[in-house]
């Protein structure tokens, strides 16, 4: 579904003629990055809990998890924060809706990213997850993996292509 959200973006890049320049999103860049990289350490803290998991390391995958919910909660609210604060509304033109349903689908991953990342951690608090029983701790990385490659390609796409063909 992701990659069809970003066939409809480049579908509407080459169809018209005037599209949106640069300075639209001029304002959009700075949150951006910061969701960029607070999602992609995000992703390093889920990867670090597994791996101090695995060392049977209760405190690093309490202090790891609790790092990536907020950066992921960070994250997620940076996305949106972009065209927010760079003044594009959704019903202004088809730009600013795909632009927006982009930023909103990688936001709403990334929020269930961190709500997955609030249940791992009240498993390991009750000791539930463990380096034995860890299937929840690992389907959580592959799913933050997910969620962080699509935000990265999102980004990287509103970002390159944001002039006209």
């Amino acid at each position: 579904a992701f990659l069809s959200l970003l066939f409809g973006y480049f579908f509407y890049w080459t169809l018209h003629e005037h599209f949106p320049a640069q300075s639209l999103l001029d304002k959009a860049m700075f949150p951006w990055a910061l969701a960029a990289s607070s999602l992609v350490l995000a992703w390093l803290a889920v990867i670090w809990s597994v791996r101090c998991n695995a060392h049977s390391q209760s405190w690093g995958v309490i202090l790891s998890l609790i790092t990536a919910l907020l950066l992921g909660l960070i994250g997620a609210a940076m996305l949106l924060l972009g065209p927010w604060t760079a003044g594009v509304g959704p019903v202004q033109h088809v730009y600013p809706a795909m632009v927006w349903v982009l930023c909103g689908w990688c936001a709403l991953h990334a929020a269930l990213g961190a709500l997955m990342l609030a249940y791992c951690l009240t498993r390991v608090c009750a000791k539930r997850i463990n380096a034995i029983h860890d299937a929840e701790l690992l389907n959580v990385r592959l799913y933050w993996h997910f969620t962080t490659v699509s935000a990265l390609l999102m980004l990287s796409v509103l970002c390159l292509f944001a002039d006209g063909p």
